[in-house]
């Protein structure tokens, strides 16, 4: 068990600068304004960022929506081209600026068995700081690559990614 630790700590470190905060912003027509928070990861170098479905506007709305992301609560938002999102898989993907090469994170091509200590690291709530959890895979995957796990998530955390022990992204929430 510390070993496994110490590895999600390493973890937690070494993949935060391709972890960010993710803001939808909208405007209904009648002028009321609301904002959204969750978490996304870039997996690409060309800065394509997944995220939680959850996070997108509904295409059928009368809302006037904006995406931006951030490195942390203090750094610059980054406005965020939505490219698509598949509601069944419960992923979107965007893109951010092409102002440098992106930083990605590493896809698991392994799969997953009951019982596997997993680590989320995402922003639990927009006006905190990247935190991290370990839980538990608690069943095998199920329709559409679902799974269940123990590892305590919140409002933030929708679309962090899932680490397995080697620090490769398994998952999002």
């Amino acid at each position: 068990l510390a070993q496994a630790s110490a590895s999600f700590n390493e973890c937690h470190r070494t993949s935060k600068p391709s972890i960010f905060l993710i803001k939808m912003e909208s405007r209904d027509k009648d002028g009321r304004n609301r904002v959204e928070y969750s978490t996304g990861f870039i997996v690409s170098p060309n800065g394509h960022v997944i995220t939680a479905a959850r996070s997108i506007a509904d295409s059928e709305s009368n809302r006037e929506v904006s995406y931006h992301a951030s490195e942390s609560k203090e750094s610059q938002f980054y406005t965020l081209k939505h490219i698509a999102f598949d509601r069944d898989l419960g992923i979107a993907l965007f893109q951010l600026p092409a102002m440098k090469a992106w930083r990605s994170l590493k896809i698991s091509t392994s799969s997953l068995v009951e019982d596997t200590r997993v680590l989320v690291v995402g922003f639990r709530q927009p006006n905190n700081d990247l935190s991290s959890d370990i839980g538990l895979l608690t069943n095998r995957p199920g329709p559409n690559g679902h799974f269940q796990t123990t590892l305590p998530v919140n409002y933030g955390s929708s679309g962090a990614p899932v680490f397995n022990h080697e620090c490769q992204v398994v998952g999002l929430v």
